[in-house]
């Protein structure tokens, strides 16, 4: 049991590190200014993001849980 938490503790570190690392490629170095708004919000929540991602969620699941606007994916 120790280690399986140990496994799934050091998975989330490698996977969250990655995930910050391609969100700061992408917001800083990808992105105009105006973005960065959006960006804060997955900044905040990048541990949700993480153990949502890690838990098989969909990424429309991910997103309307933490960081797009509340009709993103609605039909038009």
């Amino acid at each position: 049991q120790v280690q399986l938490e140990g496994e799934k503790s050091a998975e989330f570190e490698a996977t969250y590190k990655q995930w910050m690392d391609a969100l700061d490629d992408v917001c800083y170095h990808g992105l105009p200014p105006k973005y960065y708004n959006f960006c804060k919000r997955m900044y905040e929540n990048g541990d949700k993001i993480v153990e949502m991602y890690l838990h098989g969620y969909e990424d429309y699941e991910i997103c309307s849980a933490t960081a797009c606007p509340s009709n993103f994916f609605d039909k038009e």
